[in-house]
């Protein structure tokens, strides 16, 4: 801060002094419809699925949306699972070039942020996972009144508000060089677009009534879409404040078996900070991992090379209990 240069260079000085000397930059100011634009995309699934909800105490209910939100569900979140996050983020395999560009489509049709922004903020993350410098850490000092709801909450929610950009240079310079890659993360908004538009098509394509179009539409695209969003953001809140640490590294993370399955393997999030290049995060046995056993059918039709899979001897070289 100003004030505290200005302190240690001038000792002698009186606080007053130096207020009246150096008065107080203003804040930046912050546009506002970033948060208006954010506040839209928390809430609109919440009112999908009151209007859902609605429909079925209605009798309006037909199990195909569900099968259809389902399928969207599974195919975009390992867009992101697999695509942004461990080949993209963290070069845990190396994919052929179509691929690549399906993974890039699949995780930006997930509404959380174009490629290249995700995999900046995701490695900015774990450069300084948990310390001053990571955008979605809910450690707070133990001193702080309600210090984990609050940080829990910044975690899975606040720090969209904060309007933080990571530098994509620093961060994702290989990124950055992938022309194919550069295409799709200018491509993000209209594949939003897409992400919703189809879920319509398809709920109007099989009956033809327009109204199953709108409801294959809140199925499995708004509601779908809030229901990824809240878990994935439950690995930045909840695997770093609850759940099991059977591995020793810097972070807070922790494993929450409960989410393992509808996150498709991420809630293993102990294991994959210890070893984040890591193509398997489930690294123990009977931990489901279907991003894991994903890439294990690329590779054995030979679209993924260089897989990076767990080794047992450094497995156990980092147990907690070493």
């Amino acid at each position: 801060m100003q004030i505290e240069l200005e302190r240690t260079a001038f000792p002698a000085q009186s606080d007053d002094d130096l207020e009246a000397l150096t008065p107080l930059a203003p804040r930046p100011h912050k546009p506002l419809w970033p948060t208006l634009l954010t506040s839209f995309i928390i809430l609109a699934p919440f009112a999908a699925l009151g209007i859902i909800i609605a429909q079925t105490v209605n009798g309006d209910f037909a199990l195909r949306n569900v099968f259809i939100a389902v399928g969207f569900y599974i195919v975009v979140a390992h867009g992101v699972s697999v695509g942004f996050h461990r080949l993209f983020t963290h070069h845990a395999f190396q994919a052929s070039r179509p691929l690549k560009i399906a993974f890039a489509i699949l995780g930006s049709m997930s509404f959380q942020g174009s490629v290249i922004g995700w995999v900046a903020d995701h490695r900015r993350h774990h450069q300084f996972a948990d310390r001053p410098g990571d955008p979605h850490s809910p450690v707070r000092p133990t001193s702080q009144r309600f210090g984990r709801i609050r940080g829990g909450l910044h975690a899975h929610i606040g720090w969209f508000y904060e309007q933080e950009s990571t530098d994509r240079e620093k961060y994702a310079a290989d990124m950055l060089a992938d022309r194919d890659l550069v295409l799709i993360d200018r491509l993000f908004v209209p594949l939003c677009v897409i992400t919703l538009v189809v879920p319509f098509g398809i709920g109007y394509a099989i009956t033809g009534n327009f109204g199953d179009g709108v409801a294959a539409f809140l199925w499995a695209g708004v509601l779908r879409v809030g229901l990824w969003h809240h878990v994935t953001w439950a690995t930045n809140s909840l695997c770093h404040l609850i759940g099991k640490q059977p591995f020793k590294n810097a972070a807070a993370s922790r494993n929450v078996l409960a989410l393992s399955v509808i996150s498709m393997g991420e809630s293993f999030h102990n294991a994959h900070h210890a070893f984040p290049s890591l193509a398997r995060m489930g690294v123990d046995r009977f931990q489901i991992d279907t991003s894991a056993m994903l890439i294990r059918l690329f590779e054995k039709l030979g679209w993924a090379t260089r897989v990076r899979w767990p080794n047992p001897a450094r497995l156990e070289a980092a147990r907690a209990h070493r």
